[in-house]
Formats: C-alpha cells, structure tokens, sequence
C-alpha cells in the first residue's frame, strides 16, 4: 500500500515519459488489487480509441473453482489531462451462499494515474484509487437489499500492468 502511495506521488511531480499512444489501442494484463472483498490478482483487457478506454476484468479463480466468489468488471476511463482519468463502472460480485449464489451489482467511480511504461512502451502500467458502493443485492431464496437498506462504501487502489498495441 504504502508502494502504491509512492508511485502516486511520484507520478504527480515527475512527468512520466510515455510511448507516443496509436489513437486506437487495445491492451490485456493484470489486475493487482487491495480490495479484500474481491479476488486479489485478476485479468485485464480492452480497447481505448481517443481519450476513452473501454475495460473489462475478469475473476479467473472464481470461475474456474466452484464455491469461489468471483466478480466482473467493466468500466470506462476517460483522460482528462496528461494521462489522468476518471473512472466509472459496474461490478457484479456472485458470492456462494447456503447452497445458491448472492449477486451484488456495484457501482464505483475513481481516478487512475499512469506510471512509466516498460519494454519500450509495450508494457503499460497504471495505478488507480476507486470508491465503490452496492446497488442492489439478491439471491434465489435470499432477501434483496437496495441502496436504501445498505449503508457500505467501500474502496480500493489497484495496479495494472498491461501489454498494449495498436490495431
């Protein structure tokens, strides 16, 4: 944690030099998180035309193990000035429950920053900040909960490292 602190400090003073980006890119990596509600390493890919990124990440644990939690991601980060960007998304969690799956749908928004790139500005890397919080909660046989009923926020910072190319 305190590593991501750093690199976010330093990317605030330092100007990070960075490969020319195409206009149109796409990118697959991974995900390392500090989340303890979802998986802590997970994949990463998309596309980014202009100055959006379309991103999805995937829980591979989850899925390839029965009685995992496992979530999904996917989310938009629009650049706003030298590389920072907003982000905005959605995740949908399937946590095992007495014998049936509880769903929760999120929805977060953050900021992500980008650190210097690796292997000649094949490998990019980025560190983000994120707060999340549930919308809605449900399950076969399990109560529902609404934003109403819930009062957790959470968050997390996250590192991706990620192989990118332009198409």
């Amino acid at each position: 944690m305190a590593l991501m602190a750093t690199c976010v400090a330093l990317t605030s003073f330092v100007d990070v030099a960075c490969a020319e980006s195409p206009e149109r890119a796409y990118f697959a990596g991974l995900l390392v998180r500090t989340d303890r509600s979802t998986q802590l390493t997970r994949f990463s890919g998309g596309i980014k035309t202009g100055r959006v990124a379309l991103n999805v990440v995937l829980d591979p644990l989850g899925y390839n193990r029965a009685g995992q939690q496992s979530d999904t991601d996917a989310f938009v980060e629009v650049d706003i000035v030298r590389n920072w960007a907003l982000i905005g998304g959605w995740r949908v969690v399937a946590t095992p429950v007495l014998g049936s799956l509880y769903w929760q749908h999120r929805a977060f928004t953050g900021i992500s920053a980008p650190l210097p790139s690796l292997m000649w500005g094949r490998v990019r890397m980025r560190v983000a900040g994120e707060v999340s919080m549930p919308l809605v909660k449900h399950g076969d046989d399990l109560p529902t909960m609404t934003v109403m009923d819930s009062n957790e926020i959470g968050w997390s910072l996250f590192l991706r490292a990620e192989v990118t190319g332009g198409f």
